[in-house]
């Protein structure tokens, strides 16, 4: 699959819903990214957790099961999705405290009801782990199966079929970010990116556009200990028949307007 360009244009259909988490952005995200993180808050902390399970927010879950960002943005029928998260998403695995954790995979939703998610991408395909094994697909999901904290699900793909020609790309990476939270983690840390690219007019039809999309993300590792989730309204786009109409009445209105005028 080819991978992703970075700093192409940002559509101007896209409106994003943002809120600030403790992570910096790195800055592979540049300003052509959307910010579309739903923070949860912890306790007066505005950082995604799992919901009634205690203290996961930097500092307690540590800096590798922190969930930071979803990102997105569009151009042309082309959606790439982002995200950022401490954990090793690249090799998918990594080990902590003398135990094992994995990466979980991409839940996405298209339709009204952006935290029930219909697809994902499937980053565990042939017992492959992480965003770089070249397995990866992207399936209807009909079932899932949930992290050790069941209430960050869902976590693995366990049950779907694919659909071709709608993932295009996946590209990853890391950066580095100094940390200035006042909390048990400081200093220089390391946060992890994954870039997907998707295809909506295979998935959606070439007419999407007219129509907008409700987008909704999900992600979470094995221990469920951090989850992020994200949600972007993006509005319908009018045909250019449509605006060429509306540009013509415009001009019709004027003209009349100005014959009034005349005839006074």
């Amino acid at each position: 699959m080819k991978k992703v360009l970075m700093g192409m244009a940002v559509a101007a259909m896209m409106v994003g819903v943002s809120n600030t988490a403790l992570a910096d952005r790195l800055s592979v995200f540049d300003a052509s990214w959307s910010d579309m993180t739903v923070q949860t808050g912890n306790n007066g902390h505005p950082e995604d957790y799992v919901p009634g399970n205690g203290q996961v927010y930097p500092g307690y879950g540590g800096q590798p099961f922190d969930a930071e960002y979803f990102l997105y943005k569009i151009q042309g029928n082309s959606l790439f999705v982002g995200l950022q998260t401490g954990f090793n998403l690249i090799d998918g695995q990594q080990k902590y405290d003398g135990s094992w954790y994995y990466s979980g995979d991409l839940y996405l939703s298209f339709d009204n009801s952006p935290t029930t998610y219909e697809y994902a991408v499937d980053f565990q395909t042939n017992g492959g782990r992480g965003t770089n094994s070249g397995d990866e697909a992207f399936k209807q999901v009909s079932k899932s199966s949930s992290p050790t904290y069941g209430e960050s699900g869902p976590y693995l793909v366990t049950e779907g079929s694919v659909i071709a020609g709608v993932l295009q790309g996946i590209s990853n990476g890391s950066g580095q970010y100094v940390d200035t939270v006042v909390d048990a983690i400081s200093g220089l840390q390391t946060s992890y990116w994954t870039i997907v690219e998707l295809d909506l007019a295979a998935l959606l039809g070439v007419d999407w556009a007219s129509k907008g999309l409700t987008l909704g993300t999900h992600w979470t590792m094995s221990c469920g200990n951090d989850a992020v989730k994200g949600v972007a309204q993006v509005d319908p786009v009018p045909e250019p028949a449509t605006m060429l109409l509306f540009g013509t009445g415009l001009l019709g209105l004027a003209g009349a307007a100005r014959r009034r005028q005349a005839a006074k």
